[in-house]
């Protein structure tokens, strides 16, 4: 599968690892995954999705569409999106914005704890979390 789904920490931030291009089934899977994962976290669940791996061919907004959640969760806070790729990082934008969801871009994942840190002091040090991100991001 083209993706992995975990906790970086229990019940308030979901890390996604992205690793290709995902059919429609797989998209349809990988969204359903996160919805769970939201709706069983306490509000707010941040959730971040690691899309370094990812290449966007072409310059169809479809493309990208397929990695985003189709139904918000009102649990759901901010979306930080890892990716250095211009095109899947315009894309990612375009659609985030249309589905009126919180989303920041980031090169990296300490990037985007520190940003998710910024927002929720009260989640301690998250460098246990960025240790389980940076270990998902090596799983071949």
């Amino acid at each position: 599968m083209g993706f992995e789904i975990r906790w970086l920490v229990p019940n308030r931030i979901v890390g996604v690892l992205v690793s290709s291009r995902l059919s429609n089934e797989e998209a349809l899977a990988m969204n359903n995954a996160i919805r769970d994962h939201i709706n069983a976290g306490e509000a707010p669940v941040h959730l971040i999705m690691d899309m370094r791996q990812v290449e966007v061919g072409g310059n169809k907004v479809s493309d990208a569409k397929q990695f985003f959640i189709k139904d918000k969760s009102p649990n759901l806070g901010w979306t930080v999106l890892i990716s250095k790729n211009k095109m899947v990082r315009f894309f990612s934008t375009i659609i985030m914005q249309a589905a009126n969801l919180r989303v920041r871009m980031t090169e990296t994942p300490e990037d985007a704890l520190n940003f998710i840190a910024q927002l929720e002091p009260q989640l301690g040090d998250l460098h246990e979390a960025l240790a389980i991100a940076n270990e998902v991001a090596k799983t071949p």
